[in-house]
């Protein structure tokens, strides 16, 4: 590895800052908050070598990706609701809900990384860490740099998932109003309970952004820190070539369940609301992360999923197309609306068929992975021939259940060609063919509960190996 890799950089946390810092407008955000958390993920992966706190501090991160992606699909299920009363209510539910689990969950994550950095302002030589927090400093009583951060950034919290909430509580009388009486109908100023809330945690928000990116920029510059960081990181991991084994596999594990979760297709009106391009997105980080570490055909699996981009890319435009251009009544009556459907039809059937190539790559991947970095454990010589029963039994498991996710993913790709298919035909038979996606959200729902077994069992086994390095 070159030095140049090696190195322990600090300027990933402060592009997170930037996905974070934003208002919310009830559950809407316009800068993703998860991209935010991904980074911070990121960005922790070699400091967590070296304080236990920050490897808790990224795994709480990695939670509040997957609420936070709860929050963004929810968007789509409220306004998907044809009831403008219902839609108002279930605004105010869904940002009191996530506003809660964003206090319950990423407070705890952000103290985790302040008190994680604290700690390694303790044991390696700095000065932008405590601040050059000497006796002097002691004496005085000033908060150091971290202790400022910290206690600014639980604030902010609060106050953003506070004040995104609070002007939805204006619903509650909407559906009690009655013209006869004397209730005065907060909702019709909504957009002016927004704007008050909006306002002052834009501001407080711009200051914690400023705070924060100057905090991390600090750190970034202080060689002194970031010299012994590197030579601590060089002695205790770059030795040890199964930490990064179990980095990789633990990275392409957790970008192959995000893409299973955002296969399912929920179509509202035609239009899928879990884009695919997430999914794509995911398993090419995935195919990278698995590339690390594994031996396998890499052109064949650049090629594949390349079409598979530009299919997927183009099979999301013809459906947006369609649904904007055209309806399934159209189908019968006009012979654009029939020809342009079963381009439609023709592109999710190669997207499909694409997939399954990748998933096919995936499992000979994997198989790199399993006979390389599985079964032996390192460091312990094997003492007899039922021990190296056991473990090819283990690995023929391990290679099963992602021979499986392949089998599947055939599944998922024939269940949806297939609803599409009878989709063109909707107009013919004159009945509702609707029901029929709930088919592929069953497969999905398998491929999601597959992709969770096989990496999870994929790692355990990988860690075992190296638990003894």
């Amino acid at each position: 590895m070159s030095a140049k890799k090696n190195n322990i950089s600090f300027g990933l946390f402060a592009l997170a800052i930037v996905f974070l810092f934003n208002p919310n407008l009830a559950i809407i955000d316009p800068l993703p908050d998860f991209i935010g958390y991904i980074l911070l993920s990121v960005a922790l992966t070699k400091v967590t070598f070296l304080s236990e706190t920050l490897y808790d501090a990224k795994r709480a991160f990695e939670r509040m990706v997957i609420i936070d992606v709860g929050k963004v699909i929810s968007i789509f299920w409220i306004f998907g609701m044809d009831a403008i009363s219902e839609r108002n209510t279930s605004l105010l539910l869904w940002s009191f809900i996530f506003g809660v689990l964003e206090i319950a969950f990423a407070i705890p994550a952000f103290v985790k990384l302040f008190d994680g950095l604290a700690y390694l302002g303790n044991f390696y030589p700095n000065t932008s860490i405590h601040g050059g927090a000497d006796l002097k400093r002691k004496r005085s009583k000033k908060r150091s740099y971290t202790d400022s951060a910290k206690i600014f950034t639980v604030f902010f919290v609060i106050s953003k998932a506070v004040l995104s909430f609070l002007p939805e509580i204006a619903s509650l009388g909407e559906s009690t109003y009655d013209e006869t009486s004397r209730l005065f109908n907060m909702y019709r100023y909504i957009g002016v309970l927004r704007g008050f809330c909006i306002l002052p945690i834009f501001i407080v928000g711009a200051l914690w952004l400023f705070t924060l990116v100057r905090y991390f920029v600090r750190i970034s510059k202080d060689r002194e820190l970031i010299g012994a960081l590197n030579d601590a990181y060089s002695q205790k991991q770059l030795t040890k070539c199964g930490a990064f084994v179990i980095k990789d596999v633990k990275i392409a594990g957790f970008f192959m369940v995000i893409a299973a979760v955002f296969s399912i297709d929920f179509n509202l009106d035609g239009i899928n609301v879990l884009p695919d391009i997430i999914v794509v997105i995911a398993l090419g980080i995935s195919l990278f992360y698995f590339s690390k570490t594994a031996k396998f055909n890499k052109l064949f699996s650049i090629i594949t999923f390349v079409l598979f981009a530009i299919f997927t890319l183009f099979e999301d435009y013809v459906r947006y197309y369609f649904a904007y251009n055209f309806y399934y009544n159209a189908i019968e009556k006009n012979g654009k609306a029939f020809a342009f459907y079963l381009v439609t039809v023709i592109a999710v059937a190669i997207e499909g068929a694409l997939l399954v190539l990748i998933y096919v790559a995936m499992a000979k991947a994997v198989r790199s992975v399993v006979s390389e970095h599985t079964g032996y454990v390192l460091g312990k010589e094997i003492e007899s021939d039922a021990e190296k029963t056991q473990i090819l039994a283990v690995q023929k498991r391990l290679n099963k259940n992602f021979s499986v996710l392949a089998d599947v993913a055939i599944l998922v790709a024939l269940s949806e060609t297939f609803v599409s298919l009878y989709g063109a035909f909707y107009a013919f038979l004159n009945k509702n063919f609707g029901w029929m996606s709930l088919i592929g959200i069953i497969l999905g729902l398998l491929l999601i509960g597959m992709t969770v077994k096989a990496v999870s069992e994929l790692k355990e086994a990988v860690q075992t190996k190296y638990m003894l390095e």
